[in-house]
């Protein structure tokens, strides 16, 4: 019994030395049961996983390590079994995410129960992979510069001789390899030419200047073999293509890029005549609102310079209700890549508040940064056309309706009843009323009301002219236009309409009176409520003006109609009694007169 403690201890002393050893590994040394459970885990899976025993051992290996295998997993475990053995390389997941590269041996053990495990024996290469591929690169790299270079490439010694001469040279000085090898740099950068010394390259290959000028671009003079002159940008590269007494030089051809500049200043230059010049706001921002560019239209609409505008943002020129409504248009313009057309509303350096047809549009600048691009046309002019066009038609068609309301009725009252109605719906406003002047009487009598309880239950009702506002419209002969605040309609004794009834029992807010003029001549007052604060435009008032004229012609028409109407009808009574008094002295006399 002892003897077998014995053994038993010496066992697990060995093993633990064993477990030791292992972790002094630096490999990862992983054992799993046939089922794929983590059964052993050594300081060297710690370390390159992040993962410790006790968050791997009893865990799926390839869950936990979310391995990305060559194979689907039964094949590699035929192949293991077949074999005894498998290796290869694997993509495993470390515990903070990040996807490694390892290079894994597998092989079959039992254990002491008899129970088959595989051990995992895995090494993190990815730097290595990582550097090799980086070599590999810049072997095949550095293979095709001389012969695939858009760049011309030199090697100069500190003889000034010109050792290496790639293809790309051949094209831009016009000399072969054979032609130029053992020539001097001087050959192609005469010193004579403005910027022409070659001795600068020299100077800056100089060990203490080396740090300071190296991959410094300079513009320089080249000569090529036809004795033409041409700009040519230099730089100095640290590589060693021939032998470490040699530099390399890196020349490129800027002709064409030359050409190109001066075009692009040109094109730019139009451009810029071609935006100046043109009517539109245009302008560009980024994601923010912070205008970057903007066209001499733009300076003029808000009275500032361009250094004024630019860095600025759209809310140091609009109200921030407008603003706010501008940057909403330019993230979505960023948010969907499309073009957007919409109706916006600015505000000049002056006040002035004007509406324009917008097109918002993405666009990259040479950096590739996404802005938004704007043009505006003004179309506050046009807008105002267009609403007194449709003014004007409302206005039309409701002369027209009144002209039919004057043909329907010989009565004043009714006429003046159907006139107020047509005008309510008009104008929108739903109390309408006509009250005649009479000058003898001083008094203001309401012959057509609409939306007013009181009035419309009087068959008539007249109030003296200096207890109404409409009175004070006819004594003045100009329109008034009151709009009432909280304060006065709740606390004001204002009359309207009546002696009995203020601005605050009629909830009235707005109020309107239109004097109606015939011959130069006010006759009556056409007043307009409403309970809502209501603004009024030029139109509206034109509107106004046109109809309460016209109501007074009718009703001029109207009273001219009755006073003709009462005449005919005095005449006939007069006709007749002298035609009665004529039969009976006729009658009495026996003669005829």
């Amino acid at each position: 019994m002892q003897t077998k403690l014995k053994e038993s201890l010496l066992r697990e002393q060995r093993l633990q030395k064993q477990v030791e050893i292992i972790d002094l590994v630096q490999e990862a040394i992983i054992i799993r049961d046939g089922d794929g459970m983590i059964t052993f885990w050594n300081c060297g899976a710690e370390k390159i996983y992040g993962f410790s025993q006790q968050e791997a051992v009893g865990k799926e290996f390839s869950s936990l390590l979310k391995v990305r295998f060559p194979k689907p997993l039964p094949e590699l475990h035929n192949c293991l079994f077949e074999c005894g053995k498998w290796e290869g390389e694997l993509i495993h997941s470390q515990k903070n995410g990040t996807e490694i590269l390892v290079a894994s041996y597998w092989v079959l053990q039992q254990n002491n129960r008899g129970e088959t495990e595989i051990v995992e024996i895995n090494r993190n290469i990815t730097k290595y992979k990582q550097t090799e591929e980086a070599l590999l690169t810049a072997g095949i790299r550095l293979a095709g510069i001389l012969d695939n270079a858009s760049d011309a490439i030199l090697s100069v010694e500190s003889s000034h001789k010109i050792v290496l001469f790639s293809k790309e040279a051949e094209k831009v000085f016009g000399y072969t390899t054979s032609e130029i090898l053992g020539q001097t740099l001087d050959l192609l950068i005469p010193k004579h030419l403005p910027n022409g010394d070659s001795q600068y390259l020299f100077t800056s290959y100089n060990s203490n200047t080396a740090n300071r000028n190296l991959g410094e671009r300079r513009e320089m003079t080249g000569c090529r073999k036809n004795g033409a002159f041409f700009p040519i940008e230099v730089s100095i590269s640290p590589l060693e293509l021939v032998s470490s007494n040699a530099f390399t030089v890196i020349l490129r051809d800027l002709t064409e890029l030359k050409a190109t500049e001066a075009a692009l200043r040109r094109t730019e230059a139009q451009f810029q005549a071609f935006m100046n010049h043109i009517p539109p706001l245009s302008w560009i921002t980024d994601g923010e609102g912070q205008l970057v560019y903007c066209n001499k239209s733009f300076e003029r609409w808000y009275q500032r310079s361009t250094w004024e505008i630019i860095g600025k943002t759209i809310f140091d020129f609009n109200p921030p209700h407008l603003a706010q409504q501008h940057l909403e248009h330019i993230q979505h313009v960023l948010q969907t890549g499309q073009v957007l057309e919409v109706n916006e509303s600015a505000m000049s350096s002056d006040g002035t508040l004007s509406e324009f047809l917008v097109y918002k549009f993405p666009m990259f600048d040479i950096d590739e940064q996404l802005l938004v691009g704007g043009v505006a046309v003004d179309i506050t002019e046009r807008k105002q056309a267009e609403a007194d066009l449709q003014i004007r038609n409302q206005e039309l068609l409701t002369l027209y309706k009144l002209s039919e309301v004057a043909l329907r009725t010989n009565s004043l009252k009714l006429a003046a009843q159907d006139a107020v109605t047509e005008i309510s719906h008009a104008t929108g406003f739903p109390k309408v009323t006509i009250e005649l002047y009479d000058p003898a009487s001083q008094m203001m009598r309401f012959v057509g009301t609409t939306g007013v309880a009181s009035l419309a239950a009087c068959d008539t009702l007249e109030v003296p002219v200096e207890r109404t506002l409409s009175g004070t419209v006819v004594l003045t002969g100009k329109p008034m236009i009151k709009i009432f605040n909280s304060h006065e309609i709740e606390s004001s004794q204002i009359r309207i309409y009546d002696s009995h009834q203020t601005i605050g029992q009629l909830n009235i807010r707005t109020f309107v009176c239109q004097p109606m003029i015939v011959n130069q001549q006010v006759i009556g007052v056409l007043t307009l409520a409403h309970p809502e604060r209501v603004q009024l435009d030029a139109s509206f008032l034109r509107l106004l003006t046109s109809l309460a004229n016209f109501v007074a012609s009718l009703v001029e028409r109207k009273q001219a109609e009755i006073a003709l109407h009462e005449s005919e009808e005095l005449y006939r009574q007069m006709f007749q009694t002298n035609l009665a008094i004529k039969l009976l002295i006729e009658r009495d006399t026996g003669v005829i007169v």
